[in-house]
């Protein structure tokens, strides 16, 4: 499959990947260079025919392509164990209000590293390792990191 410019013969784009899950279909694809204008998802037989799918779409202006995240994103935990202070990075693709916080075993939120309007882009918030004040007991932890679209959930462990 190709991304490309309605109208156009030659078939000019990006390659698409796509998968199908429990009878949805999703196209994946990257507009890195794209231009404004129409787009449709092109299907290329092997015998070089071609179709269009009625899922076409509109790139109205292209600005920073590249430079934002394509998704919300938490980033495994490095390093892992850690006997530090832990930073968390986390991507947005625009400006959301977003939560992280780290969380024990049983659930409780020892700290809120995050809780607020974060602009588009990648960020990195540091948990200095204290549990109210004091220094946090070796072990397991978890942060959550909550956004508009979902929440994501990272384990670690914490050595001394």
């Amino acid at each position: 499959m190709k991304l490309a410019r309605s109208g156009e013969a030659d078939i000019p784009g990006t390659d698409v990947s796509v998968a199908a899950d429990g009878g949805s279909l999703t196209a994946t694809f990257d507009l890195t260079g794209a231009e404004a204008g129409s787009w449709d998802v092109v299907v290329m037989t092997p015998d070089l025919q071609t179709a269009t799918l009625p899922a076409g779409f509109t790139v109205e202006s292209v600005t920073g392509v590249g430079e934002l995240p394509p998704t919300f994103r938490l980033e495994k935990i490095w390093p892992n164990p850690s006997i530090g202070p832990v930073p968390v990075t986390y991507s947005l693709p625009r400006a959301a209000r977003v939560k992280l916080g780290i969380y024990d075993l049983a659930g409780r939120r020892l700290i809120a590293l995050v809780n607020g309007e974060r602009p588009a882009g990648s960020h990195t918030a540091t948990w200095d390792t204290r549990d109210r004040g004091a220094a946090a007991a070796p072990g397991v932890y978890f942060v959550r990191f909550e956004t508009p679209v979902g929440i994501w959930v990272r384990r670690f462990a914490l050595t001394r």
